[in-house]
């Protein structure tokens, strides 16, 4: 039971869904095109060789009154289906694939746009910062770059300048607290002889 579940649904179409009996005139043109194109002619009449050739007694001579046109008519009406099985199997594979191609092609753009803006709004950037047109370096990658690499540049002075500013700042306090401290000692050394000739006189 199993088996048969898993076969039903491996089946591209139900084999009880499709037959010449129940097509449509399209799909029955394209079974009879679809025939014709894969040269399943000869396949048929070397099936029907081999299976006259094996029948045997009673089968033989029922096969040569009955047989020869019914089993004939049988064999294209199966090649027929499974050629238009199999074409129709390859078509919903194309389909997919396509679909998958068109998904991955719009995926692509997508990103691609969005890497676009970004690269706009950069180049938005660098004109503010920098200067420039934004037409022009819009246009100009390595003028983009090298604006970049003006504005790396002058961040990398902008941070020399700083701490520069900084040591400077720390070196000025350290010499006023130095000054500061030498001019208390002094006030405090003359207050001290100062109260000391009062203390004389």
């Amino acid at each position: 039971m199993a088996e048969e579940n898993n076969l039903e649904t491996t089946q591209i179409v139900k084999v009880e869904q499709l037959s010449l009996s129940s097509m449509d005139m399209q799909q029955k043109r394209m079974a009879e095109r679809l025939y014709s194109q894969l040269g399943l002619d000869p396949v048929v009449e070397k099936v029907l060789r081999e299976y006259q050739a094996n029948l045997k007694g009673m089968d033989k001579a029922t096969d040569r009154v009955f047989g020869p046109y019914d089993i004939k008519g049988r064999a294209e009406s199966v090649a027929k289906v499974a050629s238009l099985m199999t074409y129709t199997a390859l078509h919903r594979q194309y389909t997919q694939e396509l679909e998958g191609m068109q998904q991955q092609i719009e995926e692509v753009a997508g990103q691609r746009d969005k890497e676009r803006a970004n690269y706009d709004s950069l180049v938005m950037k660098v004109a503010d910062i920098v200067g420039g047109d934004y037409d022009e370096l819009k246009s100009n990658y390595e003028e983009v770059v090298q604006r970049l690499s003006d504005v790396e540049h002058l961040k990398a002075q902008t941070s020399l300048l700083n701490r520069e500013k900084a040591e400077l700042k720390e070196r000025y306090e350290s010499q006023l607290a130095e000054a500061q401290k030498e001019k208390a000692d002094t006030v405090a050394r003359y207050e001290a002889q100062l109260s000391a000739l009062r203390d004389e006189y």
